[in-house]
């Protein structure tokens, strides 16, 4: 887990040495991480004391998804 301005600030586990196919917060607070591997869903609790800048999602025209 990395601060805003790069340096990391913890190094978490993953199970089983899978590897990591996305991760996002969620949860009441948003203070859950989940993490996709091995084709499983884990989550962590976590302490967060800052979100990053958001981007709202833009619809792309032109795609099947």
């Amino acid at each position: 887990v990395c601060a805003d301005d790069g340096p990391a600030q913890v190094i978490l586990p993953v199970p089983g040495h899978a590897r990591v196919l996305g991760v996002c917060l969620g949860g009441p607070g948003m203070t859950t991480l989940f993490a996709f591997c091995g084709g499983s869903i884990w989550k962590r609790a976590v302490k967060i004391h800052a979100m990053g800048a958001f981007t709202p999602w833009t619809k792309v025209n032109g795609t099947p998804l």
